[in-house]
């Protein structure tokens, strides 16, 4: 529940932030609209005022709809949270795509009408550079520019090479670590727990969590008909309304290894001198096999 909780209010959150950032640019200030240098007498231009009343409802459903979407996608987390992270990354790329596209598109078509209605001839500025949306300006040496769309933010001059190749290693760095992300959690969900006795030697796989003991290290092995009730506190694992893998401490149990699907009965508690082990199987019959291979070894 927790997780939902904040998974929730982080999409709201981020939302309104991505709208007051690149929704807002839709406001004559300093002599700009939508980061494009327009005279105060063209703010009454029929084309214009048509152009922009579009791009306020564009913003309206855009960021509307990602408040709706991103809050009903929280609930997701309460499936399989392998899932809800792919469809919650995708989610991400596209606020952060479609912020950016649609302030830049709207910069682009507000630069060509001012040029063909000659709205500012007479004068030099910048919007020359900036008519994608981002600065490009192959004659600046500089590197870093103050941000046009978000003053308070650096960009990149994306008319220089190294600036391309800059912005192109983080989009692929994010993206490569969302997959990875996402590649981890399914991995986690999908691959069954296992337990293996090879003469004296017991293996539990499960992702990220392998752990392996000699058969002379059990003090008991024991059979229950549930989960154990108690208080299990994550040191090393995963714990999400569907599973439970890797370290936890109980406040009555100690230090314990769980590798267990929740509702899924019985559970195999193996006693260890420095901690315990409880295991189970979505086949009820797996388990039984476990104990039986583990009480004849």
């Amino acid at each position: 529940m927790l997780g939902f909780i904040i998974f929730f209010l982080t999409d709201i959150f981020m939302t309104a932030i991505f709208m007051a950032v690149y929704g807002g640019r839709r406001r004559y200030h300093d002599g700009m609209l939508l980061c494009v240098h327009i005279p105060e007498y063209a703010l009454h231009d029929s084309e214009l005022t048509e152009f922009i009343e579009h791009y306020k409802k564009q913003i309206r459903l855009f960021y509307m709809s990602n408040i709706i979407i991103g809050g009903a996608i929280s609930f997701l987390i309460f499936w399989y949270l392998s899932i809800f992270m792919m469809i919650w990354s995708l989610w991400l790329l596209q606020l952060m795509a479609g912020s950016l596209l649609l302030i830049y598109k709207a910069n682009r078509i507000l630069y060509e009408m001012k040029i063909r209605r000659g709205w500012g001839l007479g004068y030099e500025d910048d919007d020359i550079y900036w008519k994608n949306g981002f600065y490009a300006n192959p004659k600046d040496d500089c590197f870093l520019v103050a941000d046009r769309v978000c003053s308070s933010n650096l960009t990149m001059n994306m008319g220089k090479k190294s600036g391309r190749l800059t912005a192109l290693t983080g989009i692929g760095v994010t993206v490569l670590l969302l997959v990875v992300l996402c590649v981890v959690f399914l991995i986690t969900d999908f691959t069954p727990r296992t337990l293996s006795v090879s003469g004296h030697e017991v293996q539990i796989s499960a992702p990220m969590y392998d752990i392996a003991f000699d058969t002379t290290e059990i003090a008991s092995v024991e059979l229950l008909d549930s989960i154990p009730e108690d208080h299990f506190r994550k040191t090393n694992g995963l714990s999400d309304n569907r599973q439970q893998v890797g370290s936890f401490r109980g406040n009555e149990l100690g230090n314990c290894r769980l590798y267990l699907y929740r509702g899924y009965t019985p559970v195999l508690k193996i006693q260890l001198k420095d901690y315990t082990v409880y295991i189970n199987s979505k086949d009820p019959d797996e388990t039984q096999k476990w104990y039986q291979e583990l009480t004849s070894s």
